[in-house]
């Protein structure tokens, strides 16, 4: 008994040294996406994120950031509206004490491109590949000469995963 009480006393000691130093009591931490940023006065609006709650529910709180916080200043001038980060506030949330990005968000336009230029990249492989006279069909044909299964799979698979 005296091991497992020693061993969950180090565990919250762990934790304990784990948490922020400039977190005070009273500061308020839960998941927000960011709505709006502002780089001169320095100030960030999000709106608070609950999974468990309806999204018409969710509220909007603007945040300053303090002169003195030149570190979160940087950090907060970087977000972009969309992403999703962990806050720490002050008890009367209207000053921002920490952010940390949990998800950037990436559009769809710059999804669709890159997915674009690895499938042109793909093409530019085969077509240098039958430039100099191999065979697609080498690479899906067995030692029979007959269409292989595990090669087409192993082809197929390897392509999916470089277009991924």
């Amino acid at each position: 008994m005296r091991k497992i009480l020693a061993a969950f006393g180090i565990l919250l000691g762990l934790s304990g040294a784990a948490l922020p130093a400039h977190a005070a009591a009273g500061d308020v931490r839960y998941a927000a996406q960011v709505t709006a940023v502002s780089t001169s006065p320095v100030w960030i609006e999000l709106t608070h994120v609950d999974r468990k709650a309806d999204p018409a529910t969710w509220r909007s709180n603007r945040f300053t950031v303090p002169d003195t916080a030149k570190t979160l200043q940087e950090t907060v001038k970087q977000l972009h509206v969309g992403d999703l980060v962990s806050v720490t506030a002050s008890g009367d949330m209207a000053t921002l004490v920490d952010v940390k990005i949990r998800k950037v968000s990436v559009s769809f336009l710059r999804t669709l491109i890159t997915l674009i230029l690895v499938a042109l990249g793909l093409w530019g492989l085969t077509w240098l590949l039958t430039k100099r006279g191999v065979l697609l069909s080498h690479f899906i044909l067995g030692r029979d000469n007959r269409y292989s299964k595990s090669k087409f799979q192993i082809a197929l698979w390897f392509s999916t995963v470089m277009v991924a």
